[in-house]
């Protein structure tokens, strides 16, 4: 059960992949769990391959939501929080790439189509554009 794997984790946030993707929380003193839950529309083709994007996505962004709570005073923000957070934004993400790959490709997808399009569908959430450059002329994120 993800109750006894969050358990054995020690608070985890696990991600449970499926049409709606459920984000757990970890286990709290009290032992209850939390949930949250990505209803994002993806592709209609599960590809091999997706998992391993989800992963590196939420790996990135969680570890830009550590660095960005390192360079802030508010240090004492809530890490469960920020993973929360890193994680269901990457379910989002993918979801959403993954829906673009499969309206351009079909049954043809594969990650490689999905890949392609992470960097255009994260600009197009933060609500950013490049010019044909490639440069915005703001610093990294």
């Amino acid at each position: 059960s993800s109750s006894s794997s969050s358990s054995f984790l020690n608070k985890a946030t696990i991600i449970c992949k499926g049409q709606t993707d459920r984000i757990l929380i970890g286990i709290d003193s009290s032992g209850s769990e939390s949930e949250i839950q990505c209803t994002e529309l993806g592709g209609l083709k599960r590809s091999g391959g997706i998992g391993d994007i989800l992963a590196g996505t939420t790996g990135t962004l969680a570890a830009w939501q550590y660095i960005l709570r390192q360079q802030t005073e508010n240090k004492s923000q809530d890490k469960d929080e920020s993973w929360t957070a890193a994680a269901w934004t990457a379910c989002h993400l993918v979801k959403r790439t993954t829906r673009m790959a499969w309206q351009d490709q079909k049954r043809a997808m594969t990650a490689p189509d999905i890949l392609a399009r992470l960097g255009r569908v994260f600009d197009e959430m933060i609500g950013q554009e490049y010019n044909e450059s490639g440069s915005d002329g703001d610093k990294a994120v």
